[in-house]
């Protein structure tokens, strides 16, 4: 390999879903020591990197992509003392890393969420997105429905509460990424995650961290709600925020991974968040082509999106 090539170029990737993978404490739940029995296995198969899923300590409402605590390792799962032990065998392995980063909510058990709900003067009011509902607050902010078949809003549990923003279930407020704390305190939980010695990140449903200012309603019949992927999708913010939080994370780890979670970006979009100069990951996962329509043969992919059309990586 040309020794200026990056490392990540030439590994194959395999997902670990840590529920499911190995039991071995025999409570019927996977676990992370079950992940490091399995590393000569994984090493058998030609595997050199490990996307693990949702470790931390969520209630499981979305099946871990609800974190109630980034730092800490669900018990479930096992103690942060597995995860340095998993760590040091997949690199005596020759396996890379990556942990699942969700960078655009969190759980509503979070500290955070919980110190917001104290009211408009606390500090973490301002880490979530919250809004005047219409009508003296009977009425919802607008007419957005979430990807679970609701509508984005919730009323907070005050009698004179605002409406919450969850793009997710109404367990999953959305954070606030205009707010510079919200953004400083998720670079230093992944720094601390990389402090441990992991190789990268998947960047779980970035392409929503941002939504259309003034939140305005769709066209609609009274009462209706709809999706407005539009207003909080793939918006021009997205790639500043990511390229100054990768480039942060690069300042202190030059050589980490970065996959995007880019559901429905097309080719034009996939090639800006790979770009170091706009969006800043490495590779972004697509579920725009599932099918291989005349779009998905666009030769600006230059095969990088094949047989299950899911990742993009600018190969040079």
């Amino acid at each position: 390999m040309d020794p200026h090539t990056p490392w990540w170029h030439k590994t194959i990737l395999y997902q670990v879903y840590p529920m499911s993978f190995q039991d071995t404490n025999h409570d019927g739940i996977g676990d992370i020591p079950g992940i490091t029995r399995r590393l000569d296995y994984i090493q058998s198969l030609g595997v050199n990197m490990l996307w693990i899923n949702p470790i931390f300590a969520s209630p499981k409402v979305d099946n871990g992509y609800d974190v109630s605590d980034y730092m800490q390792i669900d018990p479930q799962f096992g103690t942060m003392e597995d995860v340095e032990e998993l760590i040091h065998e997949a690199h005596a392995r020759g396996i890379k890393i990556i942990f699942d980063m969700i960078l655009n909510h969190t759980s509503d058990q979070h500290p955070w969420f919980q110190e917001a709900l104290k009211g408009p003067d606390n500090k973490y009011r301002n880490y979530y997105i919250w809004r005047d509902g219409k009508e003296e607050g009977a009425k919802a902010p607008n007419n957005w429905e979430g990807f679970f078949g609701t509508s984005v809003w919730e009323k907070g549990p005050r009698d004179d509460d605002q409406y919450y923003f969850h793009l997710f279930a109404k367990e999953m407020p959305d954070l606030n990424w205009e707010n510079p704390d919200v953004r400083r305190d998720l670079t230093d939980i992944a720094l601390f995650w990389l402090d441990k010695g992991i190789d990268g990140f998947r960047l779980d449903a970035f392409i929503h961290i941002v939504k259309e200012a003034g939140y305005p309603d769709l066209d609609l019949p009274e009462g209706e709600i709809a999706l407005a992927e539009q207003y909080y999708a793939n918006l021009p913010m997205v790639n500043q925020y990511m390229r100054i939080y990768t480039t942060t994370l690069r300042e202190h780890f030059p050589d980490i991974y970065m996959l995007g979670e880019a559901a429905s970006a097309d080719v034009e979009l996939a090639r800006s968040y790979c770009d170091p100069n706009q969006g800043g990951c490495n590779s972004v996962i697509t579920f725009r082509y599932f099918t291989m329509d005349e779009e998905a043969k666009d030769p600006r992919l230059n095969g990088n999106m094949q047989a299950t059309n899911l990742l993009y990586q600018p190969f040079k």
